[in-house]
This record gives C-alpha cells, structure tokens and sequence, in this order.
C-alpha cells in the first residue's frame, strides 16, 4: 500500500499520462475529422465535375439558321440539315482518359442512327486535322465523325475547359443541354428530354 508522498507521485503521474492520453486522442480524432471533411469535399468535387449538368436558359437558345458546317468525313453541309434530329456534340482528346469510355457510348449511338434518330459529332480538343485526327481517331476508335472547327461560338459559349464536355443540341437547333464529364447511355439519353 502506497502513502504519503509516494502516493502524491502516483496520483501526479497518472494525471500526467491521462493528459497525454487525452491530448493523443483529441489529436487523433482533429486528425480524423479533417481526413473526412476533405474526403468528403473531393467526393463533392469529384461527382460534380463527373457528371456535372447544366440547363440553357431557354430564352437565349436560337433554332437552326443557317451555318455551314465540315465534317472529316467529307461531308459539307448546313447546321439545318440535322433539324429535327437530336444532336450529340463531343469534345474529346487523345490525352483524356474518361474520354476513351465515353467514345464507346458514342460509337454505339452513331451505329444505330438511323433508328434512333441521333447525329453523333465530335470535337478534337487540340484541333487535330487532317492525317493528325485520323491517328487520333484510331487510336481512340472513334466511328463517328468529327467536326472540323469548334463549334462553340455558334451558341455563344466557349471552348470547354473540361473534357469531355458534350453538347446536347435539341432538334429545333436549340442549345438543351451542356454536359460536363463523363456520361453514360442512361445520362445522355435522360438529358434528351
């Protein structure tokens, strides 16, 4: 049995280890919060730069006027040609990672135009032409074919800062929808309504 100053020594090392084992925990859990908190906050920004969507305000949306428009595949022809139609607007880049996934997506909506009623088209981010997008498009398979010049300006908007970023003409003409990141068939599909 302790007494007297033994038992002083005692009762202050203790309370020494108990305040070290409490600043360790408060330590611990500080530590933990903040690993949660920016976890959190890259889940955040991550989901919102995956799939990120936004509306056109309707009243600034213009419907099919005229405007030529080329095509890699040879094709020369007007914006209006595709009136009545949804168009699928891409900007991709063979640098792009999520832009190889999504051109799977793509190449199936362009193989199946004819039914489904879709134009599928395709931006070179970096601007590739001739020989130099024709590598680019092998190498990401990419069957669809490719605009020649950004479209961007025609809508008023600029080029993307993001890839891929998809361009969701409605049949009218109109700008419907901008969409950012990577999408899928379901997402493309929904966004057509």
């Amino acid at each position: 049995m302790l007494c007297g100053p033994h038992l002083k020594v005692n009762l202050v090392l203790n309370s020494r280890v108990n305040n070290a084992d409490l600043v360790l925990k408060r330590f611990i859990v500080e530590r933990i919060a903040r690993c949660l908190v920016l976890f959190i906050a890259v889940a955040l920004l991550t989901h919102a730069s995956h799939a990120q969507e936004s509306s056109v305000d309707p009243a600034s949306e213009e419907t099919y006027p005229s405007g030529s428009v080329e095509l890699d595949d040879g094709y020369k022809g007007d914006w209006s040609d595709w009136y009545g139609k949804w168009v699928i607007v891409s900007f991709y880049a063979h640098w792009c990672v999520p832009c190889y996934e999504e051109v799977e997506i793509l190449n199936e909506f362009h193989t199946r135009r004819n039914t489904n009623g879709i134009v599928v088209l395709g931006v070179d981010y970096d601007e590739n032409q001739d020989e130099k997008l024709d590598a680019v498009k092998e190498k990401m398979s990419i069957r669809f074919p490719a605009l020649l010049n950004d479209p961007s300006a025609r809508w008023d908007l600029s080029k993307p800062k993001i890839i891929p970023t998809t361009y969701v003409i409605h049949p009218s003409g109109r700008l419907h929808k901008v969409l950012v990141g990577i999408q899928t068939k379901k997402s493309l599909l929904g966004s057509m309504k």
